[in-house]
C-alpha cells in the first residue's frame, strides 16, 4: 500500500488533495470537453442537486497577447440529471476548451 500524497496535519493538508473520479452515472468530478464552435456541453451525473456547487476551472490554447477571454460559467441544472457548462455571451467560439469540474454538496 501506498501513502498518499495528502496527510491530514492539524487542521491543514499537507500535499495535494486528491480524488478519484470514475466515469458512471454518479460521479462528482471529472473532465468534459467544450469543442469549438459549440455553445454549451452537457454533463449528466445524479450527483448534481440544486444547492450544489460546481467548481471548474478551464484549459484551452490560446494565442499570445490576444487580448480576449471568454466567460464560461453553469447554464444549467437539473437536480439529479444533469448541469450544463457554457459561453456566457450564447456565442460557440474555438479553440476547443477542456473543462475540468466537480461538485460539492451544501446541505
Amino acid at each position: 500500500m501506498t501513502t498518499p500524497l495528502e496527510l491530514l496535519f492539524r487542521p491543514f493538508f499537507r500535499g495535494p488533495a486528491m480524488t478519484k473520479a470514475s466515469s458512471d452515472a454518479t460521479q462528482f468530478a471529472g473532465r468534459t470537453t467544450l469543442n469549438s464552435g459549440d455553445v454549451t456541453v452537457t454533463v449528466s451525473t445524479t450527483a448534481v442537486g440544486s444547492d450544489t456547487l460546481v467548481l471548474f476551472s478551464c484549459l484551452s490554447p490560446t494565442a499570445a497577447a490576444s487580448g480576449f477571454g471568454h466567460a464560461i460559467d453553469v447554464r444549467s441544472i437539473s437536480p439529479g440529471n444533469w448541469f450544463t457548462l457554457g459561453h456566457r455571451d450564447g456565442i460557440g467560439r474555438g479553440p476547443t476548451t477542456t473543462v475540468l469540474w466537480e461538485l460539492r454538496k451544501t446541505s
